[in-house]
């Protein structure tokens, strides 16, 4: 897997894990959203980003949505208290699948991402921290 191909789909992932199928509402949540990645034995840092998501992201029956890219499916979503885990399969121009979780406590989220392409493997892990309120951009 290729520097440029891990970082669209660093993208991705973090962007998933940002938007919440949940039932709209008017306040959402400002999150500033980083981590690490891994490909072939190098470990390189993901650049914090913040985001605004829907109040309660990463709590309920529905806290999964699918990702940015349109290449990219989300299927066998389970939420387990605070911790909502998946697995995610794109396809051309870079197939690849993989799982991955993501935990929120408080005003404090933790993901673990494992995605396999024919060039090798990729490892995320992201952290997120609660920064305050703002207002989501409507779904489209």
């Amino acid at each position: 897997m290729n520097r440029q191909s891990a970082v669209v789909l660093a993208t991705a992932i973090t962007a998933w894990a940002a938007v919440p199928a949940s039932a709209a509402q008017p306040a959402g949540e400002s999150w500033e959203m980083s981590g690490t990645m891994e490909v072939a034995g190098m470990k390189m840092p993901m650049p914090p980003t913040t985001v605004c998501m829907k109040s309660g992201a990463g709590a309920g029956p529905r806290a999964a949505a699918p990702p940015m890219q349109k290449n990219c499916k989300v299927t066998d979503v389970k939420v387990r208290g605070n911790t909502t885990s998946f697995k995610m399969e794109c396809g051309p121009p870079q197939p690849m699948q993989g799982t991955g979780e993501m935990t929120r406590t408080g005003d404090r989220m933790e993901g673990h991402y494992t995605m396999k392409s024919p060039e090798g493997e990729m490892v995320m892990t992201t952290l997120g921290r609660k920064l305050g309120t703002c207002t989501p951009a409507p779904a489209s």
